[in-house]
């Protein structure tokens, strides 16, 4: 039987988590932690990072996520 997958799209800009599949979340430019420790929380629910857009600066982009689901 083949594995079955859930995605997630997280959009971020300027080191601060955005939006988590279309969903702004709420104040996001206020929010203490780092891109990097959002994604570490991620990591930590099983989610794997499987690609990356960002723009020409670095400063914005879009990553995406996927993990078995359960």
């Amino acid at each position: 039987m083949a594995a079955k997958w859930e995605y997630l799209i997280l959009d971020f800009g300027l080191n601060k988590a955005r939006s988590v599949n279309g969903r702004e979340l709420v104040s996001w430019q206020r929010q203490p932690e780092s891109l990097a420790d959002y994604i570490n929380k991620l990591g930590e629910d099983g989610w794997e990072m499987t690609s990356s857009l960002t723009g020409e600066d670095y400063n914005f982009g879009r990553l995406f996520f996927k993990r078995p689901k359960p």
